[in-house]
């Protein structure tokens, strides 16, 4: 059953046997596994079906340095399905040396594994619509695919590796219907956490406090809570939850929060390799079950023990888009159309360079000069992106010179 956080009696207390907070990524599969059950189940989400203006506002943020990170409330979505709404698909699995304690990283080891994951990396696969779980190129084709380097070995990079693409999925569309019919699970819209209050002692919570934008409140008390709100706002929850805990919940170290991680990324370097063009496979892969693949480099765990460096994966990337020296009459048309684009892949697309009309001409005349190659990326847009169920998950241009720039991820 669907309802709105403002008609539901002001005051009251709602009582249920589980409650999630946060219906996005972690928070609607979740509450699917308890589907056709005798557990009753309530999910709540501060947004609703759509974005709406003064429930994005609750993400706004400041960030040191705009350049470095975007504003809190530009990559992420606040309503029904969350960020998988605006998401481009990518999965990938933690690598065991992720949960280890380093001896070079401060503050590093989890207090659980890869193995306590095991079991629930195929579920979240199945949720996501990214296929089979198996995310090695060597286990994943049949036939066995070309090496990414045909004829490369290396001890420190390892490039079997590789990502899977959801459609992308958004699970607010997709599961809608099943929170809709479901007899036992309740999704409460338009229903803001703001508090959660613990019994005297403080150990247990005693109940959450809700309140909608339109000025309703209420209570809800169950027999368990799980916040599923992204590592911001459980966080940010957590914290202002001091009536009992004055610096919050959890937080007698001091360190709840100081631990964000958010990968840093960018385009770097330059990559020639040698050989012919056709010894390299640097775009995407279809599996057996249909799914977009694609491999990338990695260093090593054993390699990244021996330097004493954190986890770092790179792909192959085309040359810098907002130079027209690349004479890419598709990487021009991308740049032309950066308005148009969202956030989060617009902002790829502009630097420090002035925008002038005089740069506008050359990106322009770039479309002028190369006709076939752009209409070709077009086409091929349209029909495998723009009007796929399952989209083609990003731009790649032909393999006309084996010079490539990296994009890499690292672990901060």
């Amino acid at each position: 059953m669907i309802k709105s956080g403002n008609s539901i009696e002001h005051n009251i207390v709602m009582e249920t046997d589980i409650c999630i907070v946060g219906a996005g990524a972690a928070g609607i599969p979740m509450a699917l596994e308890f589907e056709q059950t005798i557990t009753k189940v309530l999910l709540l989400e501060s947004g609703d079906f759509k974005e709406e203006k003064k429930t994005q506002d609750l993400y706004s943020g400041s960030v040191s340095n705009k350049t470095m990170h975007s504003p809190p409330d530009k990559y992420r979505q606040r309503r029904f399905g969350g960020s998988t709404t605006i998401w481009g698909g990518r999965c990938v699995p933690f690598d065991p040396i992720d949960f280890e304690k380093r001896s070079y990283i401060p503050h590093s080891g989890w207090p659980i594994n890869v193995d306590d994951l095991a079991d629930f990396y195929p579920k979240a696969n199945s949720y996501l619509e990214a296929g089979y779980y198996c995310y090695d190129a060597r286990n994943t084709f049949n036939p066995v695919p070309k090496p990414m380097f045909e004829g490369f070995t290396s001890s420190a990079f390892s490039t079997d590796g590789i990502e899977r693409f959801s459609c992308p999925t958004d699970l607010g569309k997709r599961y809608r219907n099943r929170f809709a019919q479901s007899s036992n699970i309740d999704l409460l819209l338009n229903a803001n956490v703001i508090a959660i209050e613990l019994n005297n002692p403080g150990i247990e919570v005693d109940f959450l406090q809700v309140a909608t934008l339109n000025g309703n409140a209420f209570k809800v008390k169950a027999k368990f809570y799980i916040l599923a709100m992204g590592g911001i706002e459980t966080t940010r929850l957590m914290l202002v939850s001091n009536n009992i805990h004055k610096n919050g919940i959890a937080n007698h170290n001091d360190i709840l929060g100081r631990f964000y991680m958010c990968h840093i990324a960018g385009n770097v370097g330059r990559l020639k390799i040698n050989g012919a063009t056709n010894k390299v496979q640097h775009g995407y892969e279809i599996s057996p079950d249909g799914i977009y693949c694609r491999r990338r480099i990695q260093l090593t765990a054993e390699k990244q023990k021996e330097l004493g460096v954190s986890n770092m994966v790179a792909r192959l990337h085309f040359p810098k888009i907002t130079d027209p020296s690349h004479k890419s009459g598709i990487l021009s048309g991308l740049f032309l159309a950066k308005n148009f684009v969202s956030y989060e892949y617009g902002k790829r697309l502009k630097d420090d360079e002035e925008d002038t009309l005089k740069l506008k001409a050359k990106h322009f005349l770039n479309i002028l000069t190369d006709p076939l190659n752009t209409f070709k990326f077009l086409l091929h847009w349209l029909t495998k992106r723009t009007l796929a169920e399952r989209k083609f998950p990003s731009v790649i241009l032909p393999n006309k010179s084996n010079q490539f720039s990296l994009e890499v991820h690292a672990e901060q």
